[in-house]
């Protein structure tokens, strides 16, 4: 008997007898699948924390003329310069920001509703009176790209209203902040998109996430099953014998029920 032929035929797989297994088996896979969608649903719902993010953007852009300075000269100054802007994002001057929200002198009343002051707001928030400059930092991330002249300032909090009145403080604050760094005639900046209040959180994404849980779920268990059936040498039918033994069937017996 040839057992080297043996061992490759039973190393040869069927694509179609790993397709009717896996039909089979279909009901465990639907199970799977299921179970990894809900598991995904309830930790994203109940152990996922929802933060917000608000976001604003200010285009900077010199304005120098000249026999020297050409628009594209003027551009490239530009995202020179809006590379630079994150750098100016100091402790210091969140710490002033902070300071100055505290004593309400910054008008949030557009965000946080009429007639309702900061300091109050955030009170009621956290429970703590001041804001400190260290959080409005932490909360914040300020980019720009090599393609634009335009500054990014992102604040994410857990607070929807509180993002927005960072991103808008700090925007606003650092355009006024930035022209003194400069002191340049020829610089010019405006705040191109004010912070709106999210109405959702940033971080959460049930329906991705279930989908991709439900789809992680179908791989692993197909996975599985096509492990356990290339790992089952057990012979089940004649055509086993045939495949794996290179014998011929010359007669079966029937399965009948034992009478009693």
């Amino acid at each position: 008997m040839d057992y080297t032929n043996n061992s490759k035929d039973k190393s040869e797989i069927d694509l179609r007898e790993v397709f009717n297994y896996l039909l089979k088996k279909i009901w465990i896979i639907a199970l799977v699948v299921v179970g990894f969608a809900v598991i995904s649903f309830l930790y994203t719902s109940l152990f996922v924390t929802p933060l917000y993010t608000s976001t604003s953007n200010m285009f900077i852009i010199s304005t120098a003329s000249g026999a020297e300075t050409s628009s594209a000269g003027n551009w490239s100054i530009g995202k020179q310069l809006a590379r630079s802007a994150p750098e100016f994002i100091t402790l210091d001057f969140c710490n002033d920001i902070a300071e100055k929200m505290n004593a309400d002198e910054y008008d949030c009343e557009d965000i946080l509703g009429e007639g309702v002051k900061f300091s109050d707001y955030y009170k009621s928030l956290t429970g703590k009176y001041k804001i400190s400059g260290a959080y409005i930092l932490s909360s914040l991330k300020v980019t720009s790209d090599d393609e634009t002249c335009i500054i990014k300032f992102r604040a994410t909090t857990l607070d929807a209203k509180l993002s927005a009145v960072i991103t808008n403080v700090v925007s606003t604050s650092f355009e006024a902040h930035y022209k003194v760094i400069i002191n340049s005639d020829s610089v010019r900046t405006s705040i191109t998109d004010t912070g709106k209040v999210p109405t959702s959180p940033s971080n959460i994404h049930k329906m991705r996430n279930v989908v991709l849980a439900a789809l992680i779920g179908l791989v692993a268990a197909c996975a599985v099953l096509v492990v356990i059936f290339m790992l089952d040498d057990k012979i089940k039918t004649p055509e086993d014998i045939e495949r794996q033994l290179k014998l011929g069937v010359l007669g079966a017996i029937p399965e009948t029920e034992n009478e009693v």
